[in-house]
This record gives structure tokens, sequence and C-alpha cells, in this order.
């Protein structure tokens, strides 16, 4: 069918793989969401040979549905990028072993290369991501300033003039009183997301080590009396330990944890100035501190240093050795450190069968494994997540992912007529919001980034099968019609909605 027909047709769209998006500020999400769609099509019609055009077509749906997710997840990443300590450390550990090797490689130039190509590269990477970290705070810390102080400085240019002053402190309490309350809102939520993560973590680990301590019960009943006692004992510290992952004593070191980043904004604020050179006299104007900036050949203060992590290494480093302290408590090191579980199993030396053995020793890693995992969620996820909420970094992943869905809620607008709006709103709009929102929740709750977004991915595409089968129940399926049915179709539509 000829491009005259629908013209001549306007009421029939053209057939495509993927909705037809006008082009234009909508092209910032639809552009990027088609070519990742059109990638993963033609993976899967390289394994997949599907004939059924019907099939295929729901396919297509189903991808493009999932990349826009993928899109808009992009989009939060690249302006609100969270570089957390285990990025930044990865990176660390990769350029000191390319160090190492590339020193043990003096005899082989070629490795030699490679080793110190991987040094730099890394160390590079390093620099970029902690710039980016520092204009990310930067961005988070200016935009907690607009929405919660009262009491901000200003240019001198602005203070000189009491008209121009007035005008802007009047602006500026307005917008204070209108922000403040839902800015600390959405951080609060996210910190209670971020805790209840945790906890929820905490409890699922000790289910583990209730049912590794019914185990130790039923094979302490096969040791002699003396022995019992002995495990008795074991079982005392053991349950002592264990209070130290109580919601009781985990929200205490929540509360030390938020005592240690009391001074993390003025701290962060101090390094600005002095890599700004704010605290310069001289520098009393926006256009002398960009002037000084990319005119002096150095800085007392480095700008490929991500400041706030490095204002609280040595802190976090005392958290991190505390809790894995609990931890070795309980399970040991792996090496050649026992645990209190380790020394109560040993008592039964000789009591119990290797089959027993072996049943407990596979519960007894099953049981660290989880106590671990949850205790680095406490230690590390959710302390650089208080880092970050603490300098205002919530707020503004809500509002950059309310800026993408509002690229998408553009697109929808910009249908050709009203039922092509609400048809493309059901199968598009509403699970990619559903999906990314999930996304989103789970950063909150102290979830990977990759892994959010594949959940968020899938979310989308679930919702999208049942959107689909909405819009079919209500209007139709157009996929499926000739031009002229459609036609009739759109027609027999109108006629009804008139009447």
């Amino acid at each position: 069918m000829s491009y005259s027909y629908y013209y001549q047709n306007p009421n029939i769209a053209p057939k495509t793989a993927y909705p037809p998006f006008k082009a234009g500020v909508t092209d910032v999400v639809t552009k990027p969401t088609e070519a990742i769609a059109n990638v993963i099509e033609t993976g899967v019609d390289t394994f997949v040979k599907e004939e059924d055009t019907k099939k295929k077509k729901k396919r297509k749906k189903i991808i493009y549905t999932a990349s826009s997710v993928m899109v808009l997840g992009a989009i939060v990443a690249l302006l609100n990028p969270k570089m957390t300590s285990k990025f930044t450390n990865k990176l660390k550990n990769i350029q000191q072993q390319a160090k190492l090797k590339k020193l043990k490689s003096e005899d082989n130039p070629i490795a030699k290369f490679y080793h110190a190509s991987v040094e730099k590269v890394s160390g590079l990477t390093q620099n970029v991501a902690n710039v980016f970290g520092n204009a990310n705070t930067w961005k988070d810390g200016v935009f907690k300033s607009m929405c919660t102080n009262r009491d901000k400085k200003y240019y001198s240019f602005i203070t000189k003039n009491e008209g121009v002053y007035k005008a802007v402190k009047k602006v500026d309490n307005g917008f204070v009183s209108l922000m403040e309350k839902p800015h600390k809102a959405i951080t609060n939520w996210f910190d209670n997301l971020g805790k209840f993560t945790v906890n929820a973590k905490y409890r699922n680990s000790a289910k583990k080590l209730d049912s590794l301590e019914i185990t130790l019960r039923e094979y302490r009943k096969k040791l002699p009396a003396d022995k019992q006692r002995l495990v008795d004992e074991k079982l005392k510290e053991i349950a002592g330990s264990r209070t130290y992952f109580s919601k009781e004593q985990t929200a205490e070191r929540f509360v030390n944890q938020e005592n240690l980043m009391k001074d993390i904004e003025s701290d962060f604020w101090t390094i600005n100035d002095k890599y700004f050179d704010l605290d310069n006299p001289k520098n009393d104007s926006f256009g002398k501190v960009m002037k000084n900036l990319f005119t002096r050949k150095s800085s007392r203060v480095k700008g490929t240093d991500y400041w706030v992590q490095d204002a609280l290494q040595s802190k976090k480093a005392e958290v991190e050795k505390q809790g894995q302290n609990a931890v070795e408590r309980l399970m040991g090191n792996g090496k050649d450190k026992k645990g209190l579980y380790d020394e109560v199993i040993d008592l039964m030396d000789g009591y119990i069968t290797k089959e027993e053995l072996a049943v407990y020793q596979k519960n007894l890693n099953k049981a660290g494994k989880s106590l671990r995992k949850a205790n680095i969620s406490e230690c590390v996820d959710y302390f650089d997540k208080k880092r970050d909420l603490i300098m205002g970094g919530a707020p503004t992943d809500i509002l950059t992912a309310l800026g993408g869905l509002g690229l998408c809620g553009l697109a929808v607008a910009r249908a050709d007529n009203k039922e092509e709006r609400q048809s493309r709103l059901l199968t598009a709009g509403v699970p990619v919001v559903l999906g990314f929102g999930s996304s989103l929740a789970l950063a909150g709750a102290l979830v990977s980034g990759p892994v959010g977004l594949a959940v968020g991915a899938a979310v989308s595409v679930i919702t999208g099968i049942g959107c689909d089968l909405i819009n079919k129940r209500l209007f139709g399926d157009k996929d499926e019609l000739t031009p002229e049915e459609q036609l009739a179709q759109n027609k027999k539509t109108k006629v009804v909605k008139n009447a």
C-alpha cells in the first residue's frame, strides 16, 4: 500500500515495526529506544524464526516497551551518576593489579605494554567517574539548598542592590515553602526503604541460623552429658552474638552512621570552595570564579578525587570492620579463624556421621553467605545510600525520572487522534511507567542498577502483555485489519461515540 493512500486516509496509520512517534524533543527517548529494540529484535530473529505475523508484531511491541525502560534508566544514570564505593574500589583493584603485573613483565615488552595500558585506562576511568560523582553531588546539594535552605549566600552583585535582593529573597522563600516538605518526604521515604531492606535481609539470615541451631540441638541429643553442657554454653554465646544483628541494635547503628555523616555537607562545600577558590575575597562574582578556574595551573584540591567518599573513607572503614568482626564471630573468616558455629560442631566430632556433618556444613555455608550479604548491605550499600541522601540525591533522581517519563508522555500526547493516544498510553505508557517505577524503587531498596533495570524491564513486559489484552478489548486489534477494515472500524467507533 502506497503512502499516498495513508495521506488520503489519515485515520489509518502505516504499519511499522514500532510506534510511529513524531520527530522532535521526544527523539531523546524514542531514537535510542528504537535502536536498542532493533538490536534485540535482530538477535531474537537469529535464534527464533517466527512465521506468524501476529506473534511477531506482539513480540516487537514487548521488546520496544522493555527497551524504553532501559533507555529511561540510562538517562537517569547519565544525569545522576551514583559512584558507589564498590565501583571505585573495583577500578582501584584493577589499577593496582595491572601495576604489579607490569613490574613483573619487564622482560616481556608486549605484556608490559598491555598491563601499562590497563593501568592507565583504569586510572583514567576512575578519574572520570570521580569528576562525574563530584558534579552529581554538587547538583544534588545545590537543589537541596534551593528546596530547604532559607539562609543562602548570594553573590555580591545581588546583595549590593536592595531591590534585586528583596525580589530574589522573596522568590527564594516562596520556592522553599513549596518544596521543603516534599524534598524531606522523598528523602525519608528512600531512607526508610533502605533500612527496611537491610532489616529484611537480616531477618532472612536469622531464619537460616534458626534452622542451623535446630539441627545442632538434634545432634546434641547424641552427646554425653558433659559435652551437652559445653554445647549449651556455646549456644548461649551464639544467642548473645546474634543480638548484634537484631532490629534494635541495627537501628542504633543506623543512627551512628548518620552521626558519622553529620559534617559531610559542610565538608563537601568546604572542599568545593577550596577547589573553586571561593574562599578568596577577590572571587566575588560567578564570572571571576569561572575565569580563575580555567586559567590557574594548579589547585589546592584535586577535582579527580571523589570528595564525599574520600571525606568519609576512614569512618566507613571503621563501620565495615565492626560489621565484619561481628560476622566472623559467628561464622569465622573461612581461612584461619573459626566462628562459634564451627566451634560447636567441633564438640560433636566422633558423635555424628559424615553425612550429618556434610548437611550441617552445607547449611552453615548458606547461612554464612546470607549473613555476609546482609552485613554488606548495611555497612556498604546503605552507607553509600545514606551519604547520597544527606547530600540531596533522592529528589533529583525523582525529578530526572519525571523528566524522562514526561518525554514519553509527550510522545503519547502527539498521537494522531484521541483513540490512538488512549491506545498508545495503554500499550506503551503504562508499562513503561510501572517498569521504570519498579527500577527506581529497587534502587532505593539498595539493589544494583543493572539488576534494577532488568527487573523493571521484566515488569514492563508483563504489564505490557496485560495492557495489550485490555487495549484489544477496548479498541480492537487494528494490526490484523486491512486498511479498508481499519477505516470502517474508525468510522463505526465515531458513530457509537456520537450517539
